[in-house]
């Protein structure tokens, strides 16, 4: 009684309001291929309301922003006391999808991302806001079905497996920091400082790799160099996130001699010195 209802939707649909519903028969329900986490956020008094995200992996989905796809998050303030949970897109913030809609916030309440497009990890971001709400904030999940990928929820560094449990309650403090990952978690956590390997086999033919980690995020270049300091090959020229990587050259179409293999990361310079026999 003397309610009003603002219903948000991505896409056409019909919309039925009936009182005192006691089942679920008359609802729409959307069947799709794929896997989703519905990750909830509630107040362990039952005082303040909820919030929810999830996150799905689906064939034929897009990674990039699709309005519909992926829900814009819109925060429930109908009461003083509630929990606003979104995933956070700030890369999205500017962009369109192919109707042109744009997206001009960074917080979303589903995104979803293409089976086909899968990495080794899949990493989302996820914060949170409790407005009057003290104490403890109770987080829990549930999945469609089970994957076979690590799955693990990482609040200021510390890890809790998915697939082991189904809730925790955390500190509303504590919320503004946390990250789904799945995949290798140590990947996700990464090395505390830089690292980098002699490149082996040297003296080598026709390949050799390079190991090298991260601390932190930053802009990685790696060259090779013939012995007069000209550079004969780009290997790696990108902004790459913390953690352990390789690079593997190919020298199959270079004459045997000395090489130098040149690593810039934030204007610190290396190089090694290569051979290659044939």
């Amino acid at each position: 009684p003397f309610g009003g209802y603002w219903i948000h939707t991505s896409r056409d649909l019909d919309v039925h309001v009936t009182p005192h519903l006691n089942d679920y028969s008359s609802r729409e329900v959307s069947e799709e291929e794929g896997w989703t986490l519905k990750l909830n956020a509630s107040d362990p008094l039952g005082v303040a309301g909820g919030d929810f995200v999830s996150i799905s992996i689906k064939d034929n989905a897009n990674d990039s922003f699709v309005y519909g796809e992926d829900e814009i998050d819109h925060p429930n303030t109908i009461q003083s006391e509630f929990i606003d949970m979104h995933i956070d897109r700030f890369d999205w913030v500017g962009t369109s999808d192919s109707r042109g809609i744009m997206a001009e916030s960074p917080y979303f309440s589903s995104d979803v991302r293409s089976i086909s497009e899968v990495e080794d990890i899949q990493i989302w971001n996820i914060s949170a806001e409790a407005y009057n709400v003290p104490g403890d904030i109770t987080l829990s999940w549930t999945m469609t079905d089970e994957i076979n990928s690590d799955l693990h929820l990482v609040i200021k560094g510390e890890a809790y497996n998915l697939k082991e449990m189904s809730s925790i309650d955390v500190p509303s403090n504590l919320l503004d920091e946390m990250v789904v990952v799945m995949g290798d978690l140590g990947s996700y956590l990464g090395p505390e400082e830089f690292g980098l390997s002699n490149a082996y086999p040297n003296p080598f033919n026709p390949t050799t790799r390079l190991d090298y980690s991260l601390a932190n995020d930053t802009h990685v270049s790696i060259a090779i160099y013939d012995i007069s300091g000209q550079v004969v090959e780009n290997l790696v020229d990108s902004y790459q996130y913390a953690g352990n990587y390789n690079v593997v050259w190919n020298a199959h179409h270079y004459s045997s001699g000395i090489y130098f293999i040149g690593m810039n990361i934030d204007g610190d310079y290396y190089t090694q010195k290569l051979m290659l026999v044939k």
